[in-house]
C-alpha cells in the first residue's frame, strides 16, 4: 500500500470528522469564523464534505473512486477558499477566520498532491495491464509470421478383409 493512498485513506476519515464539524457544530463554527446565519450553506457544506469521504473510502484499494474522492476533496476545497476569502470583510473575528483559512490552504495543498500521485500511480497500473495483456501472446499462439503446419492427410483405411471369416 502506497503513502499517498495511505494519506488519502486518512484524508477519506478526516472528512467525515470536518463534515460532523460542520453539521453538528454549526454555531461553533460560525463564531470561530465571525459569521452568523450560514447554518444552511455550512450543512450543505457537510455534506459535500462526507460524500467526498465516502468515495475515497469506498473500495479497499486504489481506484478511480479513490481518486475521483481525492479530486472531490479538492473542487471542495477551492470552494472553502472562495468563501472564507468572501467572509474577511465582515467577519467579526479575523483570527479565527484567518486560522481556518491557513488550514484549509494547508488541506488543499496536501489534497492536490495526493490526488495528482494517486491519479499518476492509477494511469500507469492501468498502462502497465494493457501493455501486459498486448505482450502475453494467448495460449497456443504462434510468434509473428509463422504458420502452423498441418499434418498431411493420410488414406482412410479399409477394414481389413480375412476372406469372410469372423472371429
Amino acid at each position: 500500500m502506497s503513502t499517498h493512498f495511505k494519506i488519502a485513506r486518512g484524508l477519506g476519515w478526516s472528512s467525515f470528522a470536518i463534515g460532523a464539524v460542520e453539521l453538528f457544530a454549526t454555531s461553533w463554527l460560525e463564531d470561530t469564523l465571525g459569521i452568523d446565519d450560514h447554518h444552511t450553506l455550512l450543512r450543505a457544506f457537510a455534506a459535500r464534505e462526507m460524500a467526498a469521504g465516502a468515495t475515497i473510502l469506498a473500495k479497499p484499494g486504489l481506484g478511480a473512486s479513490t481518486v475521483n474522492g481525492m479530486w472531490a476533496r479538492v473542487a471542495g476545497d477551492a470552494v472553502d477558499l472562495a468563501c472564507l476569502g468572501a467572509a474577511i470583510p465582515s467577519t467579526r473575528n479575523p483570527r479565527g477566520l484567518f486560522a481556518v483559512l491557513a488550514s484549509v490552504a494547508a488541506i488543499t495543498a496536501l489534497d492536490i498532491n495526493t490526488a495528482a500521485h494517486l491519479q499518476r500511480n492509477l494511469l500507469h497500473a492501468k498502462s502497465a495491464a494493457r501493455n501486459a495483456h498486448r505482450k502475453s501472446p494467448p495460449p497456443n499462439a504462434l510468434p509473428y509470421g509463422a504458420t502452423q503446419v498441418q499434418p498431411a492427410p493420410t488414406a482412410p483405411t479399409a477394414p481389413a478383409n480375412n476372406g469372410g471369416v469372423t472371429a
